[in-house]
């Protein structure tokens, strides 16, 4: 695995996995269309269980508990960039979108993606 450098290279996952460095407060943000997080027949839906193994792997890798900001309940698929979500864009070393025709038709979803990509351009991360 190649080494991944984002936000002006404060989080490294190094070749092995093992060494993750952040000097930010999240280590990822997941970003998503609240509709594709429906439950269907289980209790919680797919990006929710998603972020629950996702989780339980990067804990596995980092050896200690992983930061993810997760919008799973304050916050409505309607909402602008509340300050709330604008800090965890700004404190996440890594965005991971959850890509799908409800992401893209989403203002406010490409409005976090814009976010991200923003503050990573500032700090020279992307």
């Amino acid at each position: 695995m190649n080494p991944i450098h984002t936000c002006d290279h404060t989080a490294i996952l190094a070749q092995d996995g093992g060494v993750f460095q952040s000097l930010l407060k999240e280590h990822v943000f997941i970003s998503y269309a609240h509709r594709d997080n429906q439950p269907k027949f289980e209790e919680k839906g797919w990006v929710t269980r998603f972020n629950e193994l996702f989780s339980v792997y990067l804990g596995e890798r980092l050896g200690a508990n992983p930061i993810i900001w997760h919008d799973s309940t304050k916050l409505q698929g309607n909402t602008a960039l509340t300050p709330e979500i604008e800090q965890g864009l700004a404190n996440s070393a890594l965005l991971i979108t959850i890509l799908s025709p409800s992401y893209i038709n989403s203002d406010w979803c490409r409005k976090e993606l814009h976010e991200f990509c923003e503050l990573a351009n500032q700090s020279g991360g992307l």
